[in-house]
This record gives structure tokens, C-alpha cells and sequence, in this order.
């Protein structure tokens, strides 16, 4: 990725988003369901891993062509780090949901833009040391303008790479 203000904070790059305000913080232990493993490797090693038991369908993420050359980006802020991210339009697919389906739902809701044609790309997994979450990726082209995220495009970011 392109950083074209390497020097700043990664806060000072978004000098026009006021982060949102924390107004309580609670430390807790989530009961999700949680897996620990006794492995062995092929060279005798031993080790233990804990993993996150997925209890959610799969995810989606749009690659989506504003052109031949340049590839949409999208601003949100993220929670784990308080503070803006630029990323790829994603989220998670509703049971029963086809990938294409949610593609074209999440590019609505995070961008604004409808994809003329939508392409299954592949299946990347994610964080797989510690958890089983697996997420589709799809090239999404032929973009329009979509009424479906009036009140999202917040996230709509012009940044061209």
C-alpha cells in the first residue's frame, strides 16, 4: 500500500474524522467457544494451540475496480485499534446468503456502489494460527452509483491506488 503521508500518526492522516468518544471500557471473559489442541509435529515437536471454534458464516471481500487501473477504498474505524483504517468493502455473508449476493450487499453498504459484474475470486483464510475463519474474495466491476447505503457513505473514501 501506498502511504502518502508516511510521516504522520496513522490518527493524522484523517485530520477530517473525529474519532468517536469511548464512554465506558469493560475487561471480560467472553464465553466463545474455545479449543485447545495437543499437537505433534513430524519432527517430534509438542505444542499446544487454542483456537476460536467459528460460530458465524463466512465473509466476503470486494475488490472493486473504480476503473482499469484503480481500486476502491473504503475508510471505517476500527474498534480493536480506536482509529480509522482504509480497507476492501467486507463483511459477513447471512445464512442461506449466495457469496455473489453478499458481495454486491456489503459494496452497497460500506461504498455505495452497485457491481455490474461480480467474479469469485478465491478463499483466503484468516488469522488461521488461531481461529478456523475462512473469507470469500470477489472482483467486483462495472460499478454504479447505489441508493441502498445513503446514510453509510461515510466510509466512501477517494483514495486511488
Amino acid at each position: 500500500m501506498i502511504d502518502d503521508k508516511p510521516n504522520l500518526p496513522r490518527a493524522a492522516q484523517f485530520p477530517n474524522k473525529t474519532l468517536p468518544a469511548i464512554r465506558a471500557r469493560e475487561c471480560f471473559v467472553r464465553e466463545s467457544p474455545m479449543e485447545k489442541l495437543s499437537l505433534r509435529f513430524s519432527n517430534g515437536a509438542e505444542r499446544q494451540f487454542y483456537r476460536v471454534i467459528p460460530n458465524s458464516n463466512h465473509a466476503v471481500m470486494v475488490v472493486a475496480m473504480l476503473d482499469s487501473e484503480h481500486v476502491l477504498i473504503t475508510r471505517e474505524y476500527g474498534c480493536g485499534f480506536h482509529r480509522y483504517e482504509l480497507g476492501l468493502p467486507r463483511g459477513r455473508i447471512d445464512e442461506g446468503e449466495d457469496i455473489l449476493v453478499a458481495a454486491n450487499r456489503e459494496l452497497q453498504e460500506e461504498a455505495g456502489f452497485a457491481a455490474g459484474r461480480l467474479d469469485y475470486l478465491r478463499t483466503l483464510s484468516l488469522a488461521p494460527t488461531y481461529m478456523a475463519h475462512e473469507i470469500h474474495v470477489v472482483l467486483a466491476r462495472d460499478l454504479s452509483d447505489s441508493l441502498a447505503a445513503v446514510l453509510l457513505l461515510e466510509n466512501r473514501y477517494d483514495l486511488r491506488f
